[in-house]
């Protein structure tokens, strides 16, 4: 499927008999160290259940699995393209089995039940909260966030911000 202009320049079959096409993708961006972005700094682009990899442009269930690849961890992945920590990096069904087999591992293995009540009296207790702030302190906002300010500040009315 050759798609010229739309983002997909076109389709190399790869393997013999033409097995599975090889997309090319257009370059969106290229990061300060010269590495090309194909996919839009401070955006996560989702089709369906799947993610775009800002690396490849390529379309993965979970780009977090896929970022050994590139030899990428998270950390690094999410500072890069300006995403916030808690932005998903993997396609919406992908995180509802990982919820259900989280639900189940809650019930059935004690280390994951005892480290959930931990966190839980953490939160409650207010522990949490001045750690992550604490955390947050001196740290950059990621594009993402900033541009999500930006809009919510641009919907408030003149008048309510005097």
């Amino acid at each position: 499927m050759s798609t010229a202009g739309a983002g997909v320049v076109q389709d190399r079959p790869t393997g013999r008999g033409g097995a599975r096409g090889r997309r090319v993708h257009a370059v969106v961006a290229v990061l300060p160290d010269g590495t090309p972005c194909y996919s839009p700094i401070g955006t996560v682009l989702t089709e369906g259940a799947r993610v775009q990899c800002h690396l490849c442009g390529g379309w993965y269930r979970s780009v977090l699995a896929h970022l050994r690849v590139h030899g990428w961890e998270q950390a690094g992945y999410r500072a890069a393209f300006g995403l916030e920590r808690g932005q998903p990096l993997e396609g919406a069904d992908t995180r509802r089995r990982r919820a259900v087999a989280l639900r189940v591992r809650r019930v059935v293995e004690p280390a994951v039940r005892s480290g959930f009540e931990a966190g839980q009296e953490r939160a409650r207790s207010g522990e949490l909260t001045k750690d992550a702030a604490e955390a947050a302190r001196g740290r950059r906002q990621p594009e993402q966030r900033r541009r999500k300010t930006l809009r919510t500040l641009a919907s408030v009315s003149p008048a309510a911000r005097a």
